[in-house]
């Protein structure tokens, strides 16, 4: 429009909207990367003749964050909980095979019934 002039923005407005686009760009760059990543195999241990053995794992975390108006500190939060942790070991001889895993961390718990309550960090 002819003669409309547009308010110039206030430094609070500035920074939250500095904010609002850092926020959205980084969201959409962990996604495309989440989607784009490689999936990598066990990585070799222990390579000689007759013996091998290879170490993996996978982890898996799971976040939200948010932005508050608070005065005192950075009103920008985020909260990261592992889900799921495992690392498993692999070994191969002519004699045995061998694979272990262990879970780290995060893992559901699995209750009898009765009281049947387990709280996981997912509950907060």
């Amino acid at each position: 429009m002819l003669g409309h002039k547009e308010a110039a923005l206030t430094p609070a407005e500035l920074t939250m909207k500095t904010t609002q686009l850092l926020w959205s760009t980084s969201l959409a760059a962990t996604v495309v990367l989440g989607l784009c990543a490689p999936s990598l195999a066990d990585v070799p241990l222990c390579s000689s003749s007759p013996v091998q053995l290879d170490a993996g794992g996978r982890l898996q975390m799971l976040g939200f964050g948010e932005s508050l108006q608070d005065p005192y500190k950075s009103g920008n939060r985020l909260y990261l909980f592992d889900k799921e942790s495992r690392l498993w070991l692999t070994a191969n001889s002519p004699y045995a095979r061998f694979f272990t895993q262990l879970a780290l961390g995060g893992e559901d718990q699995v209750l009898a019934p009765n009281p049947g309550v387990a709280l996981t960090l997912l509950d907060m």
